[in-house]
């Protein structure tokens, strides 16, 4: 059997947060032409396909050529102007989200908007691709005038399928973009904080330092020591504290019996879990139920 999980979305305290797709387009501009400013209330996203183009923000202008993205964060002040001798294509993605998610699309500081060496013609399929499921161009005449020409814009859209296929198509362009930024941990570092974050998620399993060494591929004694030395507590130490912490809770906040409890956090044995309980907290269970 092979299983995936979710850490991200499962991690209480993660500054992930739903996107929520709004705009996709794509469009062949004439030679001059401009637009703005504008300040919008969604992040906007534009992928240069060929020719070139100016796009200030908030005052700093930026000039951007085939194969670059340039990210526009939400509430920014933007206008662009599109080059006079070899104006740009371009396709676009905008969408609604919270502050967190921008810092995980940007690209390095030096050049905090534009990321460079885009494999633009992969997004612009993503994009192609919704276009050609949301028409039918045989049957509709000015979707595909529209289709051929490249100045198709998505129409408003109220289906419930297509909706979740584009927020699918959204996740795979931010994706795409995060994996590129990625490179700033080590694979060690990687590693140890996948190996947190399933802790997280499975503490209140049996599990055990050896269980979680060979889903991970690696010696239990080389983990201890990974752990420690990253975190400052062992990984069994971990566990606990994770454990007692969601179980204060429980005894302060329901009315689950202290067996239920134990059972609920990761022990089979009442007896276990009330004498690690009382040496982690000093008193006994019994007392905060």
């Amino acid at each position: 059997m092979f299983q995936i999980t979710d850490l991200v979305n499962y991690e209480e305290d993660s500054s992930f947060s739903p996107c929520i797709p709004f705009l996709f387009g794509i469009e062949q501009c004439t030679k001059g032409h401009s637009y703005g400013p504008r300040i919008r209330d969604y992040i906007l996203i534009h992928f240069v396909l060929s020719g070139k183009g100016s796009v200030d923000v908030d005052g700093t202008t930026y000039i951007l050529s085939s194969g670059q993205a340039f990210i526009i964060p939400a509430n920014s002040k933007c206008s662009y102007t599109v080059d006079r001798t070899d104006p740009w294509e371009y396709c676009w993605v905008a969408f609604y989200a919270s502050s967190d998610i921008l810092p995980l699309l940007l690209p390095v500081p030096s050049s905090p908007y534009i990321h460079q060496n885009i494999n633009v013609q992969y997004i612009k399929n993503i994009i192609l691709r919704m276009i050609s499921r949301q028409f039918s161009f045989q049957k509709n005449a000015y979707a595909e005038k529209e289709f051929n020409s490249e100045h198709l814009h998505l129409t408003t859209n109220f289906d419930v399928a297509f909706s979740f296929d584009m927020t699918a198509s959204l996740y795979q362009i931010l994706s795409y973009l995060i994996t590129r930024n990625k490179g700033i941990s080590t694979e060690k570092e990687q590693r140890l904080q996948d190996i947190r974050k399933y802790m997280d998620c499975y503490y209140n399993e049996p599990i055990q330092v050896k269980t979680i060494a060979r889903e991970f591929s690696i010696h239990p004694n080389y983990l201890t020591s990974l752990f420690k030395s990253a975190f400052g507590i062992s990984p069994k130490q971990y566990i606990i504290n994770k454990r007692i912490s969601a179980a204060c809770n429980f005894l302060e906040t329901s009315n689950h019996s202290i067996r239920d409890i134990a059972y609920m956090v990761g022990y089979e044995n009442q007896l276990e879990f009330s004498q690690i309980f009382k040496k982690a907290v000093g008193k006994s269970p019994h007392c905060l139920s």
